[in-house]
């Protein structure tokens, strides 16, 4: 059992430290509780889906040609320029209204994007997830994803440490409408080549 811990430990840590560069971008912009619990759902609800289609794994994936995958980055980018639109966007408009434009954006919607995020970056974890998966009893499966589930806590919990550095905060805070798009379409633009290389 401690076998099966400690490999879907080592599995997830080596899958996702760049999440936990995106979880403190994201932490460090939250206004609020609020925010914040709808930045954890997406996380765990992105994690679950890469759970659910490795669980699935050679059958779903096997069916879709590999160019498919490739345009999953395509999402971090779409958000990115989205992001960076609205930042512009705001610059132009009165702040009063840009305060509650930015409040106008519900938690759902929110959480998606933290989600769609994370699958779209998820392709190292599909690669890795789905060969532990098939070679795993029942219970390992079990035992695997509750680690999984106790190490995207743990991340979240990490990601709002880290935001709160004062010198990270106050860098993320001052240029956060330039570093998050460009970080989000340089994931996307990765994804991309990764899957073409």
């Amino acid at each position: 059992m401690w076998g099966t811990v400690i490999s879907a430990v080592a599995a997830f840590a080596a899958t996702n430290l760049d999440d936990i560069f995106l979880l403190m971008l994201y932490f460090a912009q939250a206004q609020g509780k609020r925010h914040r619990r709808t930045i954890i759902m997406g996380q765990y609800l992105g994690i679950s889906g890469l759970i659910l289609m490795s669980l699935l794994g050679g059958a779903v994936l096997g069916l879709l040609p590999e160019v498919f995958l490739r345009f999953l980055g395509l999402i971090p980018m779409a958000l990115g320029i989205r992001l960076w639109l609205t930042h512009r966007r705001q610059q132009t408009v009165d702040p009063a209204e840009a305060k509650t434009e930015a409040k106008e954006e519900r938690p759902a919607s929110r959480a998606l994007g933290v989600a769609l995020v994370t699958i779209a970056n998820g392709g190292d974890n599909l690669g890795v997830y789905t060969p532990l998966f098939s070679g795993a009893t029942g219970a390992q499966m079990a035992v695997m994803i509750l680690v999984f589930l106790v190490m995207v806590a743990l991340w979240c919990f990490l990601g709002q440490r880290l935001a709160t550095l004062p010198v990270l905060r106050r860098t993320i805070e001052r240029h956060q409408g330039t570093i998050v798009p460009v970080v989000l379409v340089g994931l996307g633009v990765y994804i991309l080549l990764g899957s073409i290389l």
